[in-house]
């Protein structure tokens, strides 16, 4: 009787190991290939960096938000890049370490604010650091004012001590009329 007690004790043991038990050949892609997802600019309600760094050379200032963002993908505040005097650019910036090779897509949604013809247009940018020399791709965002996508691809060569970093920028200017360029609503993966 003992030995049919541990017998189904031992089955029932191995089923319940083997439900809860992780498959190595999960569908869902490590974290890493997804570092950033739908970042927007609001944090609870409120606008907010969340994890993004400001620079700013042209003008010691503080990043400006609007509540202005692309509808239907949730979120009220967009960050709003004002082009510099040439060669200054406002930007935002954030870096991941630990990525592995492979394709990678930034996708920002863009507007332009108030322009005119004597603005160099906003970017978006992947740039790979890697043993202090930099290797940038860019897109420009374009003239339109209305909310659009805007997709960067760009094929990485990483090593473990490399650094990733992506940018927006608000472009630059002579005689700026240009209001902003706005973002929001930014993802950054690794294509399969």
């Amino acid at each position: 009787m003992k030995q049919i007690h541990l017998s189904i004790f031992l089955a029932l043991g191995m089923i319940f190991y083997s439900c809860t038990s992780t498959n190595s050949s999960n569908s869902n892609p490590p974290q890493s290939d997804f570092p950033l997802v739908n970042s927007t600019f609001d944090s609870s309600g409120h606008p907010s960096l969340d994890g993004w760094l400001h620079d700013n050379s042209d003008v010691d200032s503080t990043a400006t938000f609007l509540q202005d963002a692309p509808p239907g993908l949730g979120g009220t505040w967009s960050i709003a890049l004002i082009p510099g005097w040439v060669p200054f650019r406002e930007s935002v910036e954030r870096s991941f370490t630990g990525l592995s090779s492979g394709v990678y897509q930034l996708t920002a949604w863009t507007k332009i604010r108030n322009l005119n013809n004597f603005v160099l247009a906003g970017q978006i940018g992947i740039t790979k650091i890697s043993g202090g020399k930099s290797d940038a791709k860019t897109l420009t965002t374009g003239d339109s004012t209305a909310w659009h996508p805007l997709t960067l691809l760009d094929t990485l060569t990483l090593q473990s001590t490399d650094t990733v970093q992506i940018k927006l920028d608000g472009g630059t200017c002579e005689v700026c009329a240009i209001d902003s360029v706005l973002y929001n609503n930014i993802t950054f993966k690794k294509l399969p």
